[in-house]
């Protein structure tokens, strides 16, 4: 997760970032030789890339899978330089990736790749294009069952729709999450979408409403030890007070 920092003041929510490798390798897979044939080494070529994609992978399913895998792994790395062009080289990858997923018929892989686009784009303040990625991740994770994938999908498109001041819709979208998050016993992600529902209520100056998921949000990030996150959630109240001019009470958060 992330904490993010809103074009129009300090946005008080949390986006569920990509778990970049953890659901895209296995230690299964942590053998597999790529066969020279299988390289994806990108020369800007991409009709001859997907052709030679499409002829050459369904053969070599778990090698493609490392593949992909090792190509999501080079674009964490270049995403993490945080310069627009290594960015957009990222993007390049995360994209291979995708087609490599989809090409073998990996769902989950096609979704977490799906979303880590989205991320990219969201990053970057593309907010539509990061739209249209995170709906496409939620599709999949629906169809596939994955309430975990569902839920942060759910929560990512919440904070676009944050992000661009639709707080009716963001408020919606944080909703579905949370009960998500709640059925599944996913009390880390719970306490998120809890701060972030928090945050739409403080962002309309509904400080009662926002003061109450901020404190339920705090209480579930202080069970789970996760003391990150629950510094910034006792930020939250403490930026309640401070709005409401009582300032001893949010000195003391």
């Amino acid at each position: 997760m992330r904490f993010l920092q809103g074009s129009s003041g300090f946005f008080k929510g949390f986006l569920d970032t990509p778990t970049w490798v953890g659901l895209v390798l296995s230690p299964v897979l942590a053998g597999v030789l790529v066969p020279p044939a299988l390289s994806l080494t990108w020369a800007g070529e991409g009709v001859e890339w997907r052709r030679q994609l499409v002829a050459q992978t369904p053969a070599h399913p778990e090698a493609t899978r490392a593949n992909a895998g090792q190509l999501m792994q080079e674009a964490e790395e270049l995403f993490n330089q945080q310069t627009v062009e290594t960015r957009q080289q990222a993007l390049a990858k995360f994209e291979q990736a995708r087609q490599l997923y989809k090409t073998i018929g990996d769902r989950a892989g096609e979704g977490q790749s799906l979303n880590n686009i989205g991320f990219t784009y969201f990053s970057q303040g593309q907010y539509g294009a990061a739209l249209g990625y995170y709906q496409q991740a939620l599709a999949i994770r629906q169809a596939m069952g994955d309430r975990a994938g569902e839920g942060n999908s759910l929560n990512n498109i919440g904070s676009i729709y944050s992000s661009q001041g639709q707080y009716g819709a963001a408020l919606s979208y944080y909703q579905q999450s949370l009960a998500i998050r709640q059925e599944i016993g996913d009390r880390a992600g719970e306490g998120n979408s809890l701060n972030n529902i928090g945050a739409i209520y403080d962002s309309q100056g509904q400080y009662g409403e926002a003061l109450g998921y901020y404190q339920q949000s705090l209480a579930i990030r202080q069970e789970i030890g996760d003391r990150a996150v629950e510094g910034s959630s006792l930020n939250n109240i403490g930026g309640i007070y401070n709005s409401q001019g009582q300032y001893g009470e949010a000195l003391g958060y």
